[in-house]
């Protein structure tokens, strides 16, 4: 009786089981569908046209239809049409990186293709591919009666390309309704058939306003803290003066440096602290530069070993320097965090002293090498005037911001490295593209230092390619109406972001405040626009870090992956489950046939 009650009731299981576990095996399938989808057929891609300007090799202008896709789930990952050649492959992972940081969407939620109708080549697509890339990743439509063209240097400046009007000429039998181009060509343009806006960096679309009462008090009390700098800058120019004056020595250098002396004084007597001691600085450049060219005039021998002992001085600085930053970031890792502050301050202490370093080793190689002794005592005066001026900078950090108040975990800088060289790296892949050869070399020694240099080697690259011809011409304006907005919205945005996020670019804050002081002596374009520039590199980075900091350790990025992948694997999951089913229904039916038999 037992045994036959027992196969009664096997007899009925197995007729409702299969049942009940089909309908539970496609529920599991739903839900599985519904959590690597959300919104299966809506999210999985987004698409934008997108329309490139070219230049044909008859020198006739063109335009060239092309599309951006992106697929969400992936890893970054770039893909391509045939003929896309790698250099537009450059430059759109370049345009990825500057998009994702500014609009704080994860470049990583997905995997992107590009394909363009025709075989093109160059740089000159970059900003197209950056502005596109932010209407994707804020949500906005697409616009296909737009176009752009325009290089992007380090730190998101926009630089020159060839054959503008050509490219405009195009566009307007395209009928497009705008093109951006880069700012620094509008004073070279005399045909603009269509409207055009200028772009001067990547930062011009960013249209928040930003309001920080603190961001004021920290700006206030830094001015401040450079007097001491000041004074000792301007106490060791007077010397060099009274020596030159002693001998009656007057020329052109020795003038400049009184006249930026009489400015810092001016600066000084209204608390400009900061702008005070780069004016000193200057100054100090240009009475060195008086000195040696006084020594060229009575004795090589006194020169020769005037400049040796100049640059053995500023290597020993620069070199004291480096390995005091190191120190103190040896001693940040271990008590785990840093004042945002303190670190932006040690980041310039460091990279001055680099800069110092790289211009002593110039000046010693042309010593030994060239003729040219001008150009020898025109390095040496900058390589001595930077050692001493990053020993300001480190002096400051040391004695005013040697201490904690809000902080940044070095655990999360660590979590960043890889954005960060990521960033590093899509630069130097970018500039050798230009023919500008540069490699990465970073130390492991510990998070902090590795992070410090990637500030050097960007900055570095920066200052080469703004700083020098005829790489500047393609970056620089030499129109001061032009640049005094571009200072004033770049000051803004810098507020804004101290405001915003725990990482501080206050070395960048005191630059454009002396840009502004610049413009207002009336000093080159090329001079202000150059200062400013190699300062922006901080700011991308920071932005970068900031939002890298939040991906890497919120991950807060929505996960996707191309419906193709969800059907697949749901596929896989329904034949399982009814392999399932079957292998036990099969199971207890071999059950229940025992049974019965034995019964």
């Amino acid at each position: 009786m037992i045994n036959q009650s027992f196969a009664e009731g096997e007899s009925v299981h197995v007729k409702s089981s299969p049942a009940k576990m089909l309908v539970f095996m496609l529920i599991l399938v739903l839900l599985i569908l519904n959590t690597i989808n959300p919104v299966l057929g809506e999210r999985q891609y987004k698409s934008c046209r997108i329309v490139l300007l070219a230049v044909l090799g008859d020198g006739r202008g063109a335009t060239v239809p092309g599309e951006i896709r992106i697929v969400y789930g992936g890893k970054g990952l770039i893909s391509t049409s045939n003929g896309v050649g790698e250099d537009v492959v450059v430059s759109f992972n370049l345009a990825l990186m500057y998009a994702s940081a500014i609009t704080g969407v994860d470049y990583k939620c997905c995997n992107y293709y590009l394909d363009i109708s025709a075989n093109v080549g160059g740089l000159s697509a970059t900003l197209l591919f950056y502005i596109a890339l932010l209407q994707i990743f804020q949500d906005r439509e697409c616009s296909t009666d737009i176009s752009a063209t325009g290089i992007i240097g380090p730190g998101g400046v926009i630089g020159a390309v060839a054959g503008l009007e050509q490219k405009l000429l195009a566009a307007q039998e395209k009928n497009l309704t705008l093109v951006y181009i880069p700012g620094v060509e509008l004073q070279f343009l005399n045909y603009t058939p269509i409207p055009v806006k200028e772009v001067f960096t990547v930062y011009d679309f960013v249209h928040e306003e930003f309001e920080n009462s603190k961001t004021n008090i920290i700006h206030k009390n830094v001015q401040i803290t450079f007097r001491t700098v000041y004074e000792n800058l301007s106490s060791m120019i007077e010397n060099i003066l009274n020596q030159l004056e002693s001998v009656e020595w007057r020329d052109e250098y020795y003038e400049l440096a009184r006249r930026y002396l009489d400015e810092a004084l001016t600066a000084a007597s209204r608390d400009e602290y900061y702008v005070a001691s780069s004016l000193t600085y200057a100054a100090l450049v240009n009475v060195y530069t008086s000195k040696l060219a006084y020594l060229n005039t009575t004795s090589s021998e006194a020169l020769h070993e005037e400049i040796r002992s100049a640059l053995e001085e500023a290597l020993a600085i620069a070199l004291n320097i480096k390995n005091g930053v190191t120190q103190k970031l040896e001693v940040i890792a271990k008590t785990k965090y840093v004042d945002p502050v303190y670190l932006d301050f040690l980041i310039t202490s460091y990279t001055r002293a680099s800069e110092a370093e790289k211009l002593a080793i110039q000046a010693k190689t042309s010593l030994s090498t060239t003729r040219d002794i001008d150009e020898t005592i025109y390095i040496t005066a900058r390589a001595w005037a930077r050692a001493l001026s990053a020993l300001g900078w480190f002096n400051v950090t040391m004695s005013n911001y040697n201490s904690v108040g809000e902080t940044i975990s070095v655990r999360d800088v660590g979590l960043i490295k890889t954005r960060l060289k990521e960033f590093l790296s899509a630069h130097v892949k970018y500039l050798l593209q230009m023919g500008i050869n540069r490699e990465i070399n970073l130390s492991e020694k510990n998070d902090l230092v590795w992070f410090v240099q990637i500030f050097e080697q960007l900055l570095d690259i920066s200052r080469d390619l703004y700083t020098t011809l005829p790489s500047r011409v393609l970056f620089t304006s030499n129109s001061t109406e032009v640049i005094r907005p571009l200072v004033t919205r770049l000051k803004r945005l810098v507020e804004g972001f101290m405001g915003r996020y725990k990482y501080y670019p206050l070395s960048t804050l005191l630059v454009l405040d002396l840009a502004e002081y610049y413009l207002g002596l009336g000093f080159e374009p090329f001079t202000v626009m150059s200062l400013i520039y190699t300062e922006l590199p901080r700011l991308a980075l920071y932005i970068l870090a900031a939002n890298a900091e939040k991906w890497v350790i919120t991950g807060s990025q929505p996960f996707y992956v191309p419906r193709e992948t969800a059907v697949i694997y749901s596929f896989v999951i329904l034949l399982c489950g009814l392999y399932l089913i079957y292998s036990t229904y099969k199971s207890l039916e071999k059950k229940r046939l025992l049974l019965a038999t034995e019964v």
